[in-house]
């Protein structure tokens, strides 16, 4: 994505357009070579659904990134009701020491988590 200049913004905006909101479900997101990206979703997310169920659908909420490609959204972490003393505790969860070693995280407001460190 980085040679690309395709930014998590970018990619967040083009899953919602998919309508995939939780980035969690997605295995793999293609960036074509005409700009457009194509989505290829967990097994799990493919398999059955609420609706096919016909059980009450429960919505999370749209994620709030909380680390975008090693930078902080300070204003997303307080909006999402969390402190820096709850970030490091999740990082520490994850063996991270820094911000920068993140790619994205992510928060919706049923407090699912989306953790994804950067590559090496």
């Amino acid at each position: 994505m980085h040679k690309n200049r395709f930014s998590i913004d970018e990619l967040a905006e083009s899953l919602r357009s998919k309508d995939v909101t939780d980035i969690s479900k997605v295995r793999y997101a293609i960036l074509e070579t005409d700009g457009d990206v194509n989505i290829i979703l967990n097994s799990e997310a493919q398999a059955i659904t609420e609706e096919s169920l016909n059980a009450p659908q429960t919505d999370s909420g749209m994620p709030h990134i909380i680390i975008n490609d090693g930078q902080l959204m300070k204003d997303n972490l307080r909006l999402m009701g969390r402190d820096m003393n709850w970030l490091k505790s999740e990082l520490k969860k994850h063996n991270i020491r820094s911000v920068s070693q993140v790619y994205i995280m992510s928060i919706d407001d049923g407090g699912n988590i989306y953790f994804a460190r950067k590559e090496r």
